[in-house]
Order: C-alpha cells, then sequence, then structure tokens
C-alpha cells in the first residue's frame, strides 16, 4: 500500500483512497494481492497519486539520482550554485552552522518556501529519528512540534521508509496551522544510509512547487547529508580523544594518590588565565589539553621518589625535574589532531624559565605563552596542596612567591593577571 487519501464519501462518510502502483501488495489477513505494470493500464496508473495529500510525482532517490545531474549539464548557472553550497557546507563544523546554511538555502532557492523541516537519527538518545529544524520565514519553532502534525509525521516517514522523493500539494490542516498547500520532501543520504530527511513546503499561498525544485532540493541534500555525517565522525572522534585524555589524568591520580586532581585544578588555572589573556578558541582548546596532561611524564618517575615521603635529595630532584621532558617525549608518540600538534610541546615546556635555568634551558620569548601560563599555574597549586613532606602554603603565601619570582621564573603579565583574577596579591 503506497499512499492514501481522504477525499471520497460512501453513505456520507469518508474513504480512505489506496492508488497502486507497479510491485505494491495488498494484504487481507493471509491473502496477498500483487499488482505487476501492465502496459494497457499505463494510462491508469498515470493518475494523481493521493497520500493525504496529492503526490504530484515522486522518484526512487537511489536508482533515479544517479541521473539527476545529467539533465543540469546545461545549466551552468545551477551547478555553479550545487559547487559553491558544496564548498560552503563543507567547510561548517558545527550542527548550528550546518543548520544555518541549510535553512538559508532553502528560502534564498525555493521562493514559495515558508516552512523547512529537518529530521536526523539519533543513535546517542533513542536511535530513531528526531526533529532537528522547524523554521519558517519569520519563526523558529520548537523541533518537537514538527510530529504534532499527522502530515509532517506520514510524508517524512514515507519518505525515510522507502527512500523516496516527494513532491506533494493540497489544502491540508490537521493540528497545525496553517494550511500546508505544496511541498516537497527527499531523505537525506550518505554512503546509502538514510541518516535523515528534509521537508520544504507553502503554507501561505497557491504556489506549487515544480518538479526540477523537487530534483534540485534532493542534490543539496545529498551535501547537507555528507556534512551531518562528517560533524557527527568528528564529534565522535572528539569524544573518543576527551576520554582518553581524561583517562591518561585518572590513571596518573591513580599512581600517586597525594596529587590526585593537581591536573584538574591547573587546567582550571590556566583556562581562567588564557580566557583573562584575550587568548583566541584554537589557543584555549590546546592549552585545554596542555594542561591536563602537563605532568604526564611522571609515569615515567619510580615509585621511591615519586611518592616518597620526605624531601628529596639532590639527585632525587634532578630526576624529578625530568618528568616535564618525559612528558613531550610521551605525548609526541600520540596522534593528535591537526590543530593540537603542539600539545606535546606545550605541556613539555611548563617548568622552563625566564632566565633560562628550567629543566631544558629555554628562556625569554623562546617559552610559548600557554607554556608560561601553564607554569603559574602549575607552581600555584603545587605550593597551596598538600604533600607529606611540607606544609601546606595559603593562597596568599603562594602569591608571595609568585609575585618573588617575576621577571625570573614567571612572565610578570601572567602573574599580574593571575593575581587580578583571584584577588590575590599587595
Amino acid at each position: 500500500i503506497r499512499h492514501k487519501g481522504i477525499q471520497t464519501h460512501v453513505n456520507g462518510k469518508e474513504t480512505v483512497e489506496f492508488p497502486i502502483e507497479n510491485n505494491d501488495e495488498l494484504i487481507f489477513c493471509n491473502i496477498i494481492l500483487g499488482f505487476k505494470h501492465d502496459t494497457d493500464l499505463k494510462e491508469s496508473t498515470d493518475k494523481t497519486i493521493e497520500l493525504p495529500v496529492n503526490i504530484i510525482h515522486s522518484f526512487n532517490a537511489s536508482t533515479e539520482g544517479h541521473n539527476i545531474l545529467n539533465n543540469l549539464k546545461q545549466d551552468r548557472e545551477k551547478l555553479a550554485f550545487i559547487y559553491q553550497f558544496s564548498r560552503d557546507i563543507d567547510i561548517k563544523k558545527s550542527l548550528e552552522e550546518i543548520f544555518n546554511i541549510t535553512v538559508n538555502t532553502v528560502f534564498d532557492t525555493f521562493p514559495c518556501a515558508s516552512h523547512c523541516l529537518l529530521v536526523m537519527f539519533n543513535k546517542n538518545k533513542n536511535k530513531k529519528f528526531n526533529p532537528a529544524i522547524f523554521q519558517s520565514r519569520k519563526k523558529n519553532y520548537p523541533p518537537e512540534t514538527i510530529w504534532k502534525s499527522l502530515i509532517n509525521r506520514v510524508i517524512i516517514k514515507e519518505v525515510i521508509r522507502k527512500k523516496i522523493c516527494l513532491l506533494f500539494s493540497g489544502n491540508i490542516k490537521d493540528n497545525t496551522d496553517p494550511l500546508i498547500r505544496s511541498g516537497i520532501c527527499v531523505p537525506l543520504k550518505s554512503d546509502e544510509k538514510v541518516i535523515g530527511a528534509i521537508q520544504v513546503d507553502n503554507r501561505t499561498d497557491s504556489t506549487l512547487f515544480t518538479k526540477d525544485e523537487l530534483i534540485f532540493l534532493n542534490i543539496i541534500s545529498y551535501h547537507i547529508a555528507v556534512a551531518l555525517n562528517k560533524q557527527r565522525l568528528n564529534e565522535e572522534l572528539e569524544k573518543s580523544f576527551e576520554s582518553l585524555v581524561a583517562t591518561g589524568a585518572h590513571t596518573l591520580d591513580m599512581r600517586d594518590p597525594l596529587t590526585a586532581g593537581h591536573s584538574i585544578r591547573v587546567q582550571m588555572y590556566t583556562m581562567e588565565l588564557a580566557r583573562d589573556m584575550g587568548l583566541s578558541q584554537k589557543e584555549l582548546e590546546k592549552a585545554k589539553y596542555a594542561a591536563v596532561l602537563h605532568d604526564f611524564g611522571k609515569i615515567a618517575i619510580p615509585d621511591e621518589i615519586l611518592k616518597g615521603n620526605k624531601k628529596l635529595t639532590d639527585d632525587e630532584y634532578a630526576i624529578i625535574r625530568k618528568h616535564a621532558f618525559y612528558t613531550k617525549e610521551i605525548l609526541s608518540r600520540v596522534a593528535f589532531p591537526d590543530h593540537l600538534t603542539e600539545v606535546p610541546i606545550l605541556a613539555g615546556y611548563h617548568h622552563e624559565r625566564l632566565d633560562g635555568k628550567g629543566p631544558l634551558g629555554i628562556k625569554g620569548d623562546d617559552i610559548p605563552l600557554i607554556s608560561k601560563i601553564i607554569a603559574v599555574a602549575d607552581v600555584f597549586d603545587a605550593l597551596t596542596s598538600a604533600r607529606t613532606y611540607k606544609k601546606t602554603m595559603s593562597m596568599q603565601e603562594a602569591a608571595d612567591i609568585l609575585i618573588k619570582d617575576k621577571g625570573t621564573a614567571f612572565e610578570p603579565k601572567i602573574v599580574d593577571t593571575f593575581l587580578k583574577r583571584f584577588g590575590l596579591g599587595k
């Protein structure tokens, strides 16, 4: 059964019509009636199909989609538009950006479009297709209101289930306002897998969508689907990376319970400082990971030194100073994303001093700004945290040490920003 319509009346009651197309089957209890196309019936099967709307045109998105571009070869303007749209949407990284360019393109491309609806498969939430966009030219609706409309549910689910593109018309009003006059709906497909659907309709006047517009929406829907799928994959990779980093920090905490939480606190101080100093979003992301991983090299320090409950000897101190070098060496073996490849250096230089007396001898402007920020955050938290071999300093006592070492160990501007942020200093 393909479509149903609500137009015919029998004995004063509305009936539901089910026009039949090639290969359709009618099931009555345990009886199945199959319909096969015959040339003598061609004229009757070309009549308008009906859902609760008039289906003016439909085609299979998989089989006929391959031939669509051939129809556009003569139309350079449309091809140029599709090319530019594919480039524009490909660089969008967030769902919001993809949704915005989709909605703007729909309203710019289809003059009679008044509403744009988009649903996506959400495997994390409930493994169902969930509303993502429901927007008009003048108003943004809560996405979940998409399903309040019987028409939307029937059409979108039909398109997704059968992977078909639909062009429909009618004066339909169920529990949504206003009437749907005409519309087009296509599946969002990526790698032959349907990940959603997009529907564009007219609820303002009697202008009808055309077959060419249906074809055009199907073409750009491919690029929308690719962008959405790419964003989803990037999101999954980012979550995997986040969990890997968190696991690394937690591993270090388990190795030395006394210093547990140090890396997270250093990350917090670092991010506060970095924001106050006006670092860009890209730099903030580098700082976030470098800060939480800055002590990862301690995993290479022997337990008797790392977990010792007495003051370190000169030899032991020389060994533990190497942890920053080990951090850089270990993290250099990690396949960081392209925009985070500096993290090993940023984390590994966190004990370098302006005067060059740090473990690696890097000094002055050769020390990255983020490393200088982590240095201040690291020392402050270490001084104000409990250790078995030293007393815990107050925040003001730790601040006094930062002030004393301004210009020799620490960047003065960073220290001043830190003191101002946390209300310290004299």
